[in-house]
């Protein structure tokens, strides 16, 4: 299992692909389903989900950047 750099607003750190793949999966279940599927906090809360699955090995795609990007995210 590798590791993957998790980057928000410029600052980083390397963590265990299997521990960020636990720590998306809760932030995914805490965001509430929106009925819009095109919302912002959908499309976050989906991305976060298919990345908690474990097919990403290296490389898992969290996509904090864009997430906290917006006001909504």
């Amino acid at each position: 299992m590798g590791t993957t750099f998790v980057q928000v607003n410029e600052k980083g750190f390397w963590l265990k692909d299997g521990l960020l793949e636990l720590w998306l999966r809760f932030a995914a279940l805490h965001i509430e389903d929106s009925p819009e599927e095109n919302s912002d906090e959908h499309k976050i809360r989906d991305q976060w989900l298919i990345a908690s699955r474990g097919y990403f090995s290296g490389a898992v795609p969290d996509g904090l950047n864009e997430a906290v990007a917006t006001k909504n995210g």
